[in-house]
């Protein structure tokens, strides 16, 4: 609605208005009604500026925080309830932080009037990570400190080791075959070179694609040989020979035991197949029983890791070992991969299907 002004209001050309005549035939100016609401937003905004220099620079939709507050006696230690966080030390300048229970990754629940103080950030819990099978040991700390690489004076170690191993933190992985898990420990300090290989093949996503790796060469009480990818050459990628890692078990047939009746290469021990010097690639072994002969001078021999615990030791009981030596070919399965003809010829072949990372003791 328009509001009638008097004929008599000074300079009326200067308003936002318009003459009309009344049944009289006085003038009337007649405001339009949008000139109040200029007024009433230039108001707002006048009384908003103030309201947001009050609160600190910056918008709340709360005037609590403006309220003195009472400092808790017993120093700079923070008080906290469910719904906010008090901060009442001189450091901290008595800044408060709303907390949302349950909902720690939601960063629009503490309030903006915390920036710019020196308050330690929410700290997140570790998401758990999903095993990729369920049996596998689900962290380093369920180990033991031999398992661990912590090689005391207690000689623990020597109810599976025949000599002290070099120590040093592991990195535990999870593998998963046909026959069921193995939770492998890789030791860098053991084979620096090989455990950082093998942790390479881990980290190449496409190294199991397909139907996995065969487990190509398995004979029973002795080892099993694994490591050419099933998928076709060319979507292989290709790994360069590596160097030998220094032996650190004692070679020679006068070192298959020692006067604890243990072998110099006990099961779950992992190496590389190798022909000579310097030839070590991603062709891997893994004892499916306690051996004698194995690393006893070959230097491709050298453990870089070894599978734990009982449900590993049931997978290698379990591996198929029906075709022994006679099973498929290097030279097949490097020109075609594990395809239909090898799976039609080797039915009962064990496949490794993929390794994951659980944890990395070597970044702690």
């Amino acid at each position: 609605r328009n509001r009638l002004v008097p004929s008599s209001t000074p300079d009326p050309s200067e308003l936002p208005s318009r003459i009309v005549h009344n049944s009289n035939g006085r003038k009337n100016i007649v405001v339009k009604a949008h000139y109040r609401n200029y007024v009433t937003v230039a108001v707002t905004f006048f009384l908003g500026l103030v309201l947001y220099l009050l609160c600190g620079g910056q918008w709340t939709t709360s005037f609590l925080h403006l309220l003195p507050r009472p400092t808790p006696s017993g120093g700079n230690m923070a008080t906290a309830t469910e719904g906010s966080v008090t901060f009442p030390s001189k450091k901290y300048k008595e800044k408060t932080a709303d907390v949302r229970v349950g909902n720690e990754g939601n960063t629009k629940s503490r309030r903006n009037d915390l920036r710019g103080a020196d308050i330690p950030p929410v700290q997140k819990s570790p998401a758990r990570r999903t095993l990729p099978h369920p049996q596998c040991i689900p962290s380093i700390d369920a180990l033991s400190p031999v398992e661990r690489g912590v090689y005391t004076e207690d000689e623990a170690w020597e109810e599976r080791h025949m000599v002290r191993p070099p120590g040093g933190p592991v990195v535990l992985v999870c593998c998963v075959t046909t026959a069921g898990p193995l939770s492998v420990a890789v030791h860098p300090g053991w084979a620096p070179l090989g455990a950082r290989r093998f942790l390479d093949i881990v980290a190449d996503r496409s190294y199991f694609g397909g139907r996995g790796v065969p487990m190509m060469r398995c004979v029973k009480n002795w080892l099993c040989q694994f490591g050419i990818p099933g998928i076709p050459p060319s979507q292989r990628k290709h790994y360069k020979t590596l160097k030998d890692d220094p032996p650190w078990l004692p070679p020679g047939p006068e070192h298959r035991t020692n006067e604890r009746g243990v072998y110099r290469f006990p099961k779950g021990y992992l190496a590389y197949a190798g022909a000579g010097s310097n030839s070590r690639g991603n062709q891997l072994i893994v004892a499916l029983s306690n051996n004698k002969r194995l690393a006893g001078g070959s230097p491709w021999e050298v453990p870089w890791g070894e599978a734990l615990g009982s449900a590993s030791f049931e997978t290698l009981d379990k591996i198929y070992t029906g075709y022994g030596e006679k099973g498929p070919t290097q030279g097949k399965l490097q020109k075609f991969g594990a395809d239909e003809n090898i799976q039609a010829e080797f039915p009962l072949l064990d496949y490794m299907t993929g390794c994951d990372i659980v944890e990395d003791g070597t970044t702690g």
